[in-house]
């Protein structure tokens, strides 16, 4: 292990001229300090530590102005971040949280082993380099990683600038003085790898996957012989080969018995960025069979090529005679880049159009064919052909979007720009024609033809070449993934599809299918597929080994999410939710494994930081496959509520336009949603004052048991399924739907056993979505066991659904419920200002003219406001105006109609309703006869005890 010295000679630049700065906060003002060396820095920090007060250092290097600013920023050896846990704002709760996040960005990167300091409640986190960069090259590196850890949605420090070279961290071997008073130790996690910048730009660029808004640095502040930085940035793609080989006499002939070992090898590291390059090389080196040793060259293949692809320079350095007469001298720095420099020749299905009007000319661009008018009598003109844009366009594909009332058409292009590949274009026929919307299109794809003038023609371009591909739809195009359907041209019929990413599961079997913009971004991100299906059962059967029924339930449940969609009735949606106040336990992995069922563990979540709208966008876009929700409860409480009804209710709350006069469209779904938590959701809404039932029936929640195996037997054994969690995913869902579709019955199978579950388990109709979900999921997951992919135990896990988690949640429902009369005592105390109190029934007293208020003892209490309640304290009766107390359930979300059944048979109220005058014998208030409620008020314990002005008494 390092010592805290070593650490920061890793990180902080090697160069004499290279100052550091360190800065110790104490109180509210910074100290800042020059340092020469790490092991300055290192004193200085214990020495401040030693005082009290908090450490920091810039990792980045500094001359100039001798300040720690980005202007004086020169050198810097490493690339950083901050991530928080156990704070109250930290996105992750515990430290091996963070570690299990952190641990798969790095491996879904191909990053080296990060350098990792634990700075007491955070991790500060380090890619040292193997040599100085300057601040340009770091700069572009750091875009790249910024754009990275977005993507990925790593949990980073939101104050902690990332791109900020002047930014400070903690300084390795000191105390970090909290705000609550604990000084923990500033220590060593793993002290990592040292990693080369070019390689580590070039994975960040081929997982960003999108050309970036900048460019790498031109002139060469790195340097490094044999090696292009700026070239194998820009390359996120491995190079074909064949070029390079025809191309390149260096290449071509280094398998040669008059090539060096040396020229070979730059051969074999050339080759070590090309597609299928091991084999090439072997095809090469078979020139000189004398020579040529297979296993010598897998040996070496394996080594080579770490820094980069050699250049051109360095061939030449070993034997210039190949190189006098190469085409691409002085046009290329390394043979690598020969593929990107070469026009693509087109691909077969690229077939160029061409009318009277239009034509397309391979390498050259469209062009127009423009008839000159003529004189009459006179011998008619050769048609002028001239270049309106220097792009070619070819349609490839007509999607026919059949979901909406009326059919829509996306057309697919491949444009390609003069010297580049073809790249894909999507034109919504909808969207993007007219006057205006079509040059924007043009704009926005950097597809603007030569001259403006030539707008027009632009469109009446596509127009007619459209036109001629309208009726040949290629493929349907989906704008949701799971249920959906196509048209069976043997049947002549549509019959159900399921839709799963990029692929559409049908009785004929898998197809490839197109997707809206919302959805192929979707996609991309979050049903990725990855490892082996065999390696992934691991992961369900970690749950069996640690005897998690919860968990096990759970599991089920991400297989049976697409068969809810044959509930009853509205029954058609369930929520699975687990809480835990401490955390830590496992819940955010479970969603994680739950997630892995059908593509990447961690992209198919929604964070907490999501805002309603996007979480109801992506379960109208996911339609029937799992939900799942981390930290729920961190929302507002107000929200919570008509979040978790909307969403077992199938469907967003309608919404209005801007103008109020039109409605806008939701979406809808039939799933399971899966919620984590660290208060009971069953608690906060009965902290509401709201009647739970309509939402609480809608939510089976479990109090998170599993036990903290860390530093145990089996706590290994955790972290391997865990690794085996970030590497094995998006196999089990599609191939398990992919078998139902084979054996169509086990749809039938599984709606017939839930269904006969329901009946047996079901004991109000209220506990309809609990029993048929949970049927479901039993029936699902008996399925899931019958076919390999899960190993439980189904009749014990059916048992303690029955014995255990169906009494607890009645349990925790009906304690959580608020009776009708305790609900009637809050509108009561909520609506005094509204009631008129009269001694009696009838009235006795004789009314004198021009009596006034304070001398009429009829009444005892006049509304200060409209008038909605009628007390008679001689009988205790109490008349409530209809409309008032259905409005008052409306907004406090209580069930009106159940709480109606509730008066009833607590014998409050008859259940008739009548047209009352509620200003009876009180003349000064006019008539006001409404639809009014009798109650009896003697049976009525919270409004039993009224004072003679019709208020609560206070017994204290």
């Amino acid at each position: 292990m390092l010592n805290f010295v070593q650490v920061l000679e890793r990180i902080l630049p090697e160069s004499n001229q290279v100052f550091y700065h360190g800065l110790a906060l104490g109180g509210a003002r910074p100290i800042p300090r020059q340092c020469f060396s790490p092991e300055e820095v290192f004193s200085a920090g214990l020495s401040w530590s030693g005082s009290g007060l908090n450490a920091y250092y810039a990792p980045a290097g500094f001359s100039g102005g001798l300040k720690r600013n980005e202007s004086c920023a020169s050198l810097v050896r490493a690339l950083w971040l901050d991530i928080d846990y156990a704070k109250p704002r930290a996105f992750y709760a515990t430290i091996d949280d963070a570690l299990v996040d952190l641990f798969a960005f790095v491996y879904e990167l191909g990053l080296p082993q990060p350098l990792i300091i634990n700075s007491g409640r955070g991790l500060h986190v380090y890619w040292p380099f193997s040599r100085d960069i300057s601040k340009a090259d770091w700069l572009w590196l750091v875009k790249l990683f910024k754009r990275a850890v977005n993507k990925f949605k790593l949990g980073v420090d939101p104050n902690y600038h990332m791109d900020s070279l002047s930014s400070v961290l903690r300084i390795p071997g000191t105390l970090n003085y909290g705000s609550d008073g604990v000084a923990r130790q500033v220590s060593l996690l793993q002290d990592g790898e040292i990693g080369q910048p070019e390689l580590i730009g070039a994975n960040l660029f081929r997982y960003v996957g999108e050309e970036p808004e900048f460019s790498p640095p031109t002139q060469g502040s790195i340097d490094i012989p044999g090696t292009n930085f700026g070239s194998i940035l820009q390359r996120r793609t491995k190079s074909d080969p064949l070029p390079i080989v025809k191309e390149c006499a260096q290449v071509r002939l280094a398998g040669d018995s008059v090539a060096s070992r040396n020229t070979w090898l730059y051969m074999l590291a050339i080759m070590k960025f090309c597609k299928e390059g091991k084999e090439v090389a072997h095809v090469i080196s078979q020139r000189d069979a004398s020579r040529y040793n297979a296993r010598e060259l897998d040996r070496q293949f394996a080594s080579v090529g770490i820094a980069g692809p050699p250049r051109c320079a360095t061939f030449q350095g070993e034997n210039p005679v190949p190189c006098a007469d190469c085409p691409w001298l002085g046009q290329v720095n390394s043979p690598i880049e020969i593929p990107g420099k070469l026009i693509p020749t087109l691909e077969s299905k690229l077939i160029p159009f061409e009318n009277e009007d239009f034509r397309v000319i391979p390498g050259e661009g469209l062009f127009h064919i423009h008839y000159p008018e003529t004189r009459r009598n006179q011998q008619q003109r050769e048609p002028v052909i001239y270049k309106i844009n220097r792009n070619e366009f070819y349609i490839t594909e007509v999607q026919a979007d059949t979901e909406g009332i009326q059919e829509k058409l996306y057309i697919q292009l491949k444009v390609r720009s003069p010297g580049q590949a073809p790249r894909s274009v999507y034109f919504s026929v909808d969207e993007h024609y007219g006057q205006f919307n079509f040059p924007k299109w043009l704009a926005n794809h950097r597809l603007l033809p030569i001259k403006r003038k030539y707008n027009d023609l632009m469109s009446d371009f596509m127009s007619s070449y459209i036109e001629r591909l309208q009726d040949n739809v290629t493929c349907e195009q989906k704008s949701h993934f799971g249920w959906s359907s196509y048209y069976d041209s043997k049947i002549g019929d549509k019959v159900d599809s399921f839709v799963v990413g990029t692929s559409m599961l049908t009785p004929d079997g898998e197809t490839k299918v197109a997707l809206n913009p919302k959805c192929r971004v979707m996609a991309d991100r979050e049903f990725q597929v990855k490892g082996d299906l065999e390696a992934w059962k691991v992961i369900p059967d970690m749950y069996k080994t640690l005897d998690q029924k919860e968990a096990q339930l759970f599991m089920c449940g991400s297989f049976a999410a697409p068969f809810m969609r044959y509930g009853l009735g509205t029954a058609k949606n369930l929520i699975l939710s687990m809480w835990d106040a401490k955390g830590g336990k496992g819940k955010s992995t479970l969603l994680q494994a739950i997630n892995s069922v059908w593509g990447h563990p961690i992209n198919m979540s929604c964070s907490k930081n999501d805002t309603m709208s996007a979480r109801f966008q992506v379960l109208s876009a996911r339609k029937n496959l799992p939900f799942c929700l981390d930290e729920l409860t961190t929302m507002k409480e107000d929200d919570l509520s008509p979040l978790l009804f909307d969403i077992a209710n199938g469907q967003e709350r309608r919404k209005s336009g801007r103008s109020g006069d039109v409605l806008l469209s939701t979406g809808d779904w039939s799933t399971i949603t899966f919620v984590t938590s660290n208060r009971s959701i069953y608690e906060l809404m009965r902290a509401q004052s709201s009647q739970t039932t309509a939402e609480s029936m809608r939510v089976v929640e479990l109090p998170c048991a599993f036990r903290n195996y860390a530093g145990t037997e089996l706590g290994g054994y955790i972290e391997d399924c865990l690794w085996l969690l970030h590497n094995n995913y998006g196999l089990a869902g599609p191939a398990f739907m992919a078998e139902c579709f084979k054996n169509p019955q086990y749809f039938e199978e599984v709606a017939a056993e839930a269904r006969a579950w329901d009946a047996v388990q079901r004991q109000t109709s209220e506990e309809r979505f609990w029993s048929y979900g949970l049927g479901t999921i039993l029936a699902v997951g008996r399925l899931a066991v019958r076919l390999g992919y899960l190993n439980y135990d189904m009749d014990a896990l059916e048992s303690w659904v029955v014995k255990t988690l169906f009494p607890e949640i009645r349990h925790k429902i009906s304690d959580g419920l608020k009776s009708a009369v305790n609900l009637l005592g809050e509108y009561y105390t909520s609506n005094i200002n509204k009631v008129l109190v009269v001694t009696a029934a009838e009235r006795t007293t004789e009314i004198r003219p021009h009596m006034s208020i304070q001398m009429d003892t009829y009444v005892k209490r006049y509304p200060a406001n409209s008038l909605a309640m009628r007390l008679e304290i001689d009988t205790q009766t109490l008349y409530v105006r209809l409309n008032s107390i259905s409005e008052w359930c409306i907004n406090q979300r209580v069930s009106w109609s159940e709480m109606k059944t509730q008066l009833v048979n607590e014998n409050i109220w008859d259940g008739k309703t009548s047209q009352i005058n509620l200003a009876k014998d009180v003349e000064t208030l006019g008539r006001v006869s409404v639809c009014c409620l009798k109650l009896d008020l003697s049976k009525c314990e919270p409004l039993a005890c009224l004072n003679e002005q019709g208020e609560i008494y206070d017994s204290n």
